[in-house]
């Protein structure tokens, strides 16, 4: 899947679409990558604080949004630094699951690669059970960095 990711973002660069963005954005930087039925590639503009949207549906399309506001600085997502591919970190959760969860099924995921204090797969489960289990995995080296795990109408306020 990392090398489906790398030829959507060079599609996607090549594209007259992303050029003419970019030439209005041109301190903007890869940030992230979120996987639903195909890839979508983030990149965020400190000019404007924006993160915008590329994905590929038979030609390349993009859409601006807000940058949902965290504790953390949205750094660059350097594609070449990630060495652990999505099938090795979605093999690490399946066997800490096995492990630790009893084997609970796993309904829904979503698939997120991003840097935060380095780059990580952050991955997060919907279970058959109704539970939630968010696994952070360091991209280069495939060590789990975060686990958290609750009941997801825990989540409801």
């Amino acid at each position: 899947m990392l090398d489906i990711l790398k030829q959507d973002l060079e599609e996607i660069k090549k594209s007259q679409e992303f050029k003419e963005w970019k030439d209005k954005h041109s301190r903007a930087y890869l940030c992230g990558a979120f996987l639903d039925k195909n890839w979508q590639i983030d990149f965020y503009d400190p000019n404007t604080d924006k993160i915008t949207t590329f994905h590929i549906d038979n030609k390349v399309l993009f859409e601006e949004g807000e940058v949902f506001k965290s504790k953390h600085k949205i750094k660059e997502l350097n594609l070449n630094k990630v060495k652990i591919d999505l099938e090795k970190a979605l093999d690490i959760i399946k066997k800490l699951i096995d492990e630790k969860y009893n084997h609970q099924e796993e309904t829904n995921k979503i698939i997120i690669l991003q840097h935060l204090d380095r780059q990580v797969w952050n991955i997060t489960y919907v279970m058959r059970s109704l539970s939630i289990l968010n696994v952070k995995i360091d991209a280069e080296t495939g060590k789990i960095i975060h686990e958290d795990y609750g009941q997801l109408l825990s989540f409801k306020k």
